[in-house]
């Protein structure tokens, strides 16, 4: 598998590499190595490997080698090359000067002259592991991927996986010149997959239509059914909350912009009863904790720092209401289905997302809770009150949500995966037979 990031926090990666493992798949994961991983590790039956792609500064340098896997491979961390000295280390010594100016200007800019270095710079040293132990399928994760996992097949032959996580191309923060080269990276590329996967059915759509494919499979950012329905007061005991009457109104996932978060938080304003959670990391955590000093609302928000992937739904059980937010920035973020949609269900909580076509299928569809206009802090906060005000209507809405549950989890979405692999792993007189 491929993935453009650390995967640490990336639930659904995880839960597809456990599901392939423990069905008998020899599963290793390549990544992006950040000052909080490690270059090797072993989980749940397979492993996740870390290539270096940061500036010389950034962090400290990885070890020199990895163990070996526990299939008894011997994988060793890439040595620097030529574009090392060509590129990174000058860079590097002006992009480690520029972080310590007030302005950060010239750190954005060189962030960005250095990310297609980056990006080749993955992609490099991920074939070099790739050559040392070639696979039968490559999964790749997202479109920035999928170039990796097509050269490959090219080389080395197997079966070519695309999992659209997102609607790359339509994201709002891609800027117009990089658009034009994914879309035309992704229409040569998705044709050449063996199998395509979307995270839910607006975008399966999108892309077939697009590209004039036969539609992705659906698999959706299910949790696994969770072995107790109690509730809890992990929240509470970590806000130092005693009084169980407050609601507890929670978000959780990364602070980025696209999601309205600082509406979300102008919203706690218009509440009449309850706190707001902000449980979660990002880039714009800083400017939020700034709004909320700003508007004075310390009593009414809160931060807190983000659990393990199997520990969100946990946590999200000592909640009363689960915030989707989105705002119309992009068709990407106007289609999504996100994790944190599933895990509310299955904490079974009522649930007010954005009012958006995905969205509202499942929220209103199965009587989770309210939908609402996402620029309008007043109509999140309208919505918030609606779901707690009414305490017969917000005990069906629980009740709903899990119900909801039985439908949209793990074990079902699974056996898509295990299906797609089956029929991949088969050979021609398999097939034929």
């Amino acid at each position: 598998m491929f993935v453009y990031n650390s995967c640490q926090h990336e639930a659904r990666v995880l839960k597809e590499a456990k599901t392939l493992a423990e069905a008998g798949h020899d599963v290793g994961i390549i990544a992006v190595l950040d000052k909080d991983t490690e270059p090797y590790e072993e989980r749940d039956g397979f492993i996740i490997l870390r290539v270096d792609t940061s500036l010389p500064g950034e962090r400290p340098a990885p070890a020199e080698g990895v163990p070996p896997s526990p299939r008894g491979r011997s994988i060793t961390v890439i040595g620097r090359n030529l574009l090392d000295y060509l590129f990174r280390q000058p860079l590097g010594c002006i992009y480690d000067w520029a972080k310590r100016r007030p302005s950060g200007q010239l750190r954005k800019l060189l962030a960005k002259i250095y990310r297609p270095i980056a990006f080749f710079q993955y992609y490099q040293r991920a074939l070099r592991i790739v050559k040392s132990s070639p696979g039968d399928i490559y999964h790749c994760h997202d479109l920035y991927t999928l170039p990796l996992g097509y050269r490959a097949k090219q080389q080395y032959g197997g079966k070519l996986v695309y999992d659209a996580h997102e609607l790359t191309t339509e994201l709002a923060y891609i800027s117009r010149p990089e658009k034009v080269v994914w879309r035309v990276l992704e229409r040569f590329l998705i044709r050449r997959a063996d199998k395509v996967i979307a995270t839910g059915s607006y975008r399966a759509k999108y892309l077939a239509q697009k590209y004039k494919i036969v539609a992705p499979t659906v698999i959706l950012n299910c949790p696994p059914l969770s072995a107790t329905e109690m509730h809890n007061r992990a929240l509470r005991e970590k806000l130092g909350i005693e009084d169980d009457t407050v609601p507890v109104i929670l978000y959780q996932g990364v602070f980025i912009g696209g999601r309205g978060l600082d509406k979300l938080v102008l919203a706690a304003a218009h509440l009449d009863r309850g706190v707001l959670v902000l449980m979660g990391w990002g880039e714009l955590e800083g400017e939020l904790r700034r709004l909320v000093k700003k508007t004075g609302l310390e009593e009414r928000v809160y931060f807190i720092e983000p659990v393990d992937p199997d520990q969100v739904v946990y946590y999200s059980m000592s909640a009363s209401v689960g915030v989707v937010i989105y705002l119309y920035t992009s068709l990407n973020n106007y289609y999504a289905t996100p994790n944190k949609l599933y895990e509310y269900i299955h904490a079974g909580l009522p649930v007010i997302s954005s009012d958006f076509p995905a969205l509202k299928e499942v929220v209103e569809g199965y009587g989770l809770g309210c939908t609402f206009d996402p620029e309008e802090p007043e109509s999140i906060a309208e919505a918030i009150n609606g779901v707690l005000t009414d305490e017969q209507r917000y005990d069906t809405m629980k009740k709903n949500a899990l119900e909801a549950a039985r439908i949209f989890n793990w074990e079902t979405e699974s056996k898509k995966l295990l299906e797609i692999y089956r029929r991949l792993s088969q050979r021609p007189d398999d097939r034929t037979a």
